[in-house]
């Protein structure tokens, strides 16, 4: 198979040291979802049979911004028939991965390189299927065209190989996947805003209606 060069240092060490110290994380939703969370609270399997880098848990950014990027191009595509889930949210959970106890198993992704392209391939491949036991997967993420190129492998257009080439092309954000149902329990909700037609904070959500329960 052909030898591949990594496309950049997405992730330094030092700032991946920095998030993995950092007591906040970003998740991005909608009214709808945020009902949801308060209702179920976060569950390791919500999206599960879903194409995603790390496999069936639950995804955080590092960065604000980056939430708000997502959702900002994920709200055209989401039902409208419902008024609440074309209200964009945010919320803000605490979560301290450095000061986990040791017995949760993580897994790190900081460049665009082969290893990073094979587990994601894995596990958007066959999505019901649970291919590693990590607790928690932290790392760079695909870029927009993920399920385009699984399909068309799955349609035969192209081999395995021009899949995880294009899969090393590197974008500039990172994410985190809390796999382990033990792992999601942990989390609390530190603030929670609906953001306007600008994508600005606009009203705060109450963090009670999550953390009482």
């Amino acid at each position: 198979m052909k030898i591949y060069e990594r496309n950049g240092d997405i992730v330094k060490e030092k700032e991946f040291n920095k998030y993995m110290s950092q007591d906040v994380w970003y998740h991005a939703t909608t009214l709808v979802g945020w009902d949801s969370l308060c209702k179920q609270k976060v569950k390791a399997d919500y999206n599960y049979g879903q194409q995603l880098d790390f496999g069936t848990g639950f995804y955080m950014c590092p960065k604000q911004k980056q939430a708000i990027d997502y959702i900002k191009r994920a709200v055209p595509y989401l039902d409208g028939a419902n008024e609440r889930n074309q209200i964009p949210v945010i919320v803000e959970f605490e979560l301290n991965m450095s000061k986990l106890p040791q017995e949760f198993k993580g897994k790190t992704f900081l460049h665009y390189d082969l290893d990073f392209a094979e587990f994601v391939f894995k596990n958007r491949l066959d999505p019901e299927t649970k291919i590693h036991d990590y607790d928690y997967v932290f790392g760079v993420m695909s870029d927009s065209v993920p399920e385009m190129l699984m399909a068309k492998y799955t349609y035969n257009e192209l081999t395995m190989e021009e899949v995880l080439i294009q899969l090393t092309k590197w974008t500039s954000m990172s994410q985190i996947c809390l796999n382990s149902q033990q792992l999601c329990d942990i989390l609390k909700v530190r603030r929670a805003y609906i953001l306007d037609a600008d994508f600005k904070e606009m009203e705060e959500l109450n963090a009670n209606d999550y953390n009482k329960n």
